[in-house]
């Protein structure tokens, strides 16, 4: 039963440890040396009542922005704390830009009042020269702090080149991003500045601001020509490695992506011989895609082997009895994946099974096609295979660039703005793709929405963060490269002679169903009355189903004898076996300098532990 008291009474403490825990007075003295560093003593009246404490915790920002938006290390070194005039035990660690000191015995514990001093040196303070002084600022104060403050005396000495008459002198109390101040001033000496203030809240911070004339100040070491080409390679680096990306990109397509060169096409009124029309499709864009299969179907059921039936209720595929020896692989296997032994085939989402396996004959039936097209002489060699090599080349260059720049970026601006632009960098490529990607015009809207959306997001964040534009550089090359790779790898692909013929003579029947009238129509219905049924399978595959469905309306044109519906109801086909073969399962940060609270370097926070 002790114990369990003992246990209850501690876990009573640490649950309502900053409530009636306060620092009565913290008192902060700080030299600034000519050499260029600060020597800063912090005093820290703690009261810890009659909680059961180990000790304090105190966590120094040891980051700093500077003017290009870069975080500077300022080099916190020399740690020394005592307790009531006693060393004191502390743990130092060093986690997300902060030095954390973690002060007391894991093994005692202390109540009431004890005094901690913290000694520490700042050897590297970044100096503000970005406006018409050279401006040193310092939170005397940070606003991390979980204990409330009762009273802060700063003692601040200049060194021995300056004083009171070649400094301005400005202070900002109050929470974060507060430029009010409660605080009081006053110069003691010609060298000594005394800085006192009563009264801090939880979160609420004092800041310190000392403005020198321009150029006088030089206590921020002078970069070499070193630093500045490290600094400028640090600024351009995504620029310079993303420019040799792109340059090995337009390389690497120009070689095995060569788009055929055609030095004129002319109008051609009806489709090549010799091919199918899934051929067709994948020679005319290098891609062997569902959306070919409905021009496909559309091919069989003019062909005289099956009848589409359009009905309000359910859309479905009649086989009819005809030899198929003469079919082409690719339509025998088209044939056999639609019946197989049966005579009808329902697209019934329901059938989740049913999908499932028809997406993957699909799959098939285009894997082979690839293959095929390279045997029979129209590509160099298997497109899918080509663009997969591609891909692989692509993900680890982008591999190496993302972990670099996430690397880079993170030392340079702070791993919690990376994270965040990470994520909605995520986003905003997902969107990307699936606009650039998708044949669906719902999935298109939801790409540009994702991409809309998520980049709003962005630029508001870079408004609140306020970083400089090397910051969201890496991430905007990113994207412009995730892009340029998705636009790249469509080309890959090289024709031979032969496939370069046939591409020129569906480009040039493209032509024709594009800029054909309802006058030419009706002409060359008089010659073949069967022109417009035996043309509405590629008039969908370059998609103007839609302009051939309104020829059959204008011109009074019975529908085809192999299709029963509304004519119009077939624009829709493609979306309908797209769908039905994609189905569902049924069932604490480093501020940038500014004049404000919390603008400056050190500062941080702690508690009690």
């Amino acid at each position: 039963m002790k114990y369990i008291f003992v246990l209850l009474l501690l876990s009573f403490n640490l649950l309502f440890a900053s409530s009636d825990e306060s620092i009565d007075t913290y008192f902060v003295d700080i030299n600034i040396s000519q050499n260029g560093t600060l020597e800063i003593e912090e005093t820290i009246d703690y009261n810890f009542f009659t909680n059961l404490r180990h000790g304090i915790k105190r966590d120094i920002p040891y980051l700093m922005k500077n003017k290009d938006g870069f975080r500077e290390d300022i080099d916190l070194d020399n740690f020394k704390i005592f307790k009531d005039g006693v060393e004191e035990k502390f743990e130092k660690s060093d986690e997300e830009g902060q030095i954390k000191l973690k002060i007391g015995d894991a093994f005692k514990y202390i109540t009431s009042k004890h005094r901690y001093k913290i000694i520490y040196s700042v050897k590297n303070l970044y100096i503000d020269n970005s406006t018409t002084k050279d401006v040193l600022r310092w939170n005397i104060i940070g606003t991390q702090w979980q204990t409330p403050i009762k009273k802060v005396v700063a003692t601040i000495r200049l060194p021995e080149k300056f004083s009171k008459n070649s400094v301005d002198v400005a202070t900002f109390s109050g929470g974060y991003g507060s430029t009010s101040t409660k605080a009081f001033s006053e110069w003691r000496d010609d060298k000594t500045l005394r800085v006192e203030m009563e009264n801090l809240n939880l979160y609420e911070g004092l800041t310190l601001s000392l403005s020198f004339s321009k150029n006088s100040l030089t206590l921020h070491q002078s970069p070499t020509i070193i630093d500045e080409i490290l600094l400028n390679l640090k600024k351009v680096w995504y620029l310079l490695l993303g420019g040799l990306f792109w340059l090995y990109m337009a390389r690497y397509t120009s070689k095995f992506g060569k788009k055929p060169k055609l030095h004129a096409i002319s109008v051609s009124y009806e489709a090549p011989t010799g091919i199918d029309i899934l051929e067709a499709g994948l020679i005319y864009d290098k891609y062997a895609d569902n959306r070919d299969f409905a021009s496909g179907i559309v091919e069989l059921a003019q062909l005289g082997y099956l009848k589409i039936v359009n009905s309000s209720n359910l859309l479905h595929l009649e086989k009819l009895k005809k030899d198929s020896t003469f079919l082409s692989t690719s339509q025998k296997s088209l044939l056999k994946t639609l019946f197989g032994y049966s005579s009808t085939f329902y697209f019934d989402e329901k059938l989740y099974a049913h999908s499932l396996k028809l997406k993957n004959d699909f799959e098939a039936i285009n894997n082979n096609l690839y293959e095929s097209v390279k045997l029979k002489g129209y590509m160099q060699d298997n497109v899918q295979e080509s663009r997969k090599a591609f891909l692989w080349r692509i993900l680890a260059m982008m591999s190496i660039f993302a972990i670099g720049g996430f690397i880079i970026s993170s030392s340079l601006f702070g791993l919690d703005l990376i994270l965040t632009m990470s994520f909605i960098t995520c986003f905003i490529l997902i969107g990307a793709m699936m606009f650039l990607v998708s044949q669906e015009l719902i999935v298109k809207i939801i790409g540009i929405f994702f991409f809309i959306i998520f980049m709003i997001m962005a630029l508001f964040l870079w408004n609140e963060s306020n970083p400089s534009i090397w910051a969201v550089g890496f991430f905007v090359s990113f994207i412009f490269l995730v892009i340029l790779s998705t636009i790249y790898i469509k080309k890959i692909g090289i024709y031979t002679q032969k496939g370069i013929e046939i591409y020129a003579k569906l480009e040039g029947f493209k032509m024709f169903i594009k800029r054909v009238k309802a006058d030419e129509i009706k002409r060359l219905m008089s010659e073949n009355d069967k022109f417009l049924d035996q043309t509405l399978a590629y008039a969908m595959l370059f998609g103007y189903v839609d302009k051939w469905s309104d020829f059959y309306e204008k011109l009074h044109i019975q529908n085809p004898d192999w299709y029963d519906g509304d004519i119009y109801a077939i624009s829709n086909f493609s979306s309908t076996i797209n769908s039905y073969t994609n189905p569902t399962t049924s069932s604490s940060d480093s501020s940038s300098g500014g004049d404000f609270s919390g603008g400056g370097g050190g500062g941080g926070g702690g508690d009690s532990w």
